[in-house]
């Protein structure tokens, strides 16, 4: 049972994230989209997603700096699915950043590069294709922001 636990939480990915939301938006937050891509559902209850930013933006906000957010107990992904956790709109960080996230008891369970969002337009970071993880900075593109949905290259 265990292995396949294992098993299941390495098909969940961070798969795309929004570090400089579009300021013309009316509730412009930060967010995190979670994708498994798996055969099995997996309870991703008490999970966390931690954005680490270590390089100063135009804020002047104070470095290193991090934000959490918790999936709520009783959270389910389902294969196949996508899920998006909403960062705090009080959240003042810079554009470089580096998400990790971790089980319900601190394990790692994926952690995406040190990439920089320094644009405020519609784009973001994108697992392409969906749930592609192979530890390199290639599995990501700066592409239109798909929230919610399959990552599509624009051209």
């Amino acid at each position: 049972m265990i292995c396949l636990l294992a098993l299941a939480e390495g098909s969940v990915v961070v798969n795309e994230f929004e570090l400089n939301p579009p300021s013309d938006q009316p509730y412009a937050v930060e967010w995190i989209e979670l994708f498994n891509s798996g055969d099995e559902d997996v309870d991703i209850g008490g999970w966390q997603a931690v954005v680490i930013s270590t390089v100063p933006g135009e804020s002047g906000a104070q470095f290193p700096w991090s934000g959490t957010i918790t999936v709520p107990v009783g959270t389910v992904l389902r294969a196949g699915e996508y899920r998006v956790l909403t960062g705090d709109q009080r959240w003042d960080h810079g554009f470089n950043a580096t998400v990790i996230l971790y089980d319900q008891v601190g394990n790692e369970v994926d952690r995406t590069p040190m990439l920089m969002d320094d644009r405020d337009d519609g784009s973001d970071w994108s697992r392409y294709p969906d749930g592609v993880d192979t530890d390199r900075t290639s599995d990501w593109a700066y592409i239109p922001s798909t929230r919610g949905k399959p990552n599509v290259l624009p051209y």
